[in-house]
């Protein structure tokens, strides 16, 4: 009695190992500079009194916002999936814009008057 020939053996044609997409950390980067941006507007508007430091934290503020606001929105231009840091980013990006227009027009708005009078006294 003879076997039967064998079949040959046909690798089943499975695909190689796919990496998951890498990285470039943009996203991270948009998120934290967002929640630095939010953090240094909240200080510069209702924590520090001093001066020096609150014209530091307004401009560290716009500063983290702005790099928070480039580059979320580079990463979400770019990569259509992972895309939750970059918009929370750019979500506390805007906050933090707009907690600081809203908080400089409040200033101007509040000392305008206050100077006028001020400067009504050495006008004759």
């Amino acid at each position: 009695m003879t076997l039967p020939d064998p079949v040959p053996y046909r690798m089943s044609e499975v695909p190689a190992e796919v990496s998951p997409p890498a990285k470039h950390g943009g996203d991270i980067l948009s998120f934290i500079c967002g929640s630095l941006a939010l953090l240094c507007v909240v200080a510069f508007t209702w924590v520090v009194p001093f001066h020096g430091v609150r014209l530091l934290l307004l401009l560290l503020g716009l500063l983290f916002a702005i790099i928070a606001l480039v580059s979320g929105h580079i990463v979400l231009s770019q990569r259509p999936s992972g895309r939750g840091f970059a918009i929370a980013g750019l979500v506390l990006g805007y906050s933090a814009m707009a907690v600081l227009l809203i908080s400089l027009m409040g200033a101007v708005i509040v000392r305008l008057p206050l100077r006028r009078r001020f400067f009504r006294r050495f006008v004759p």
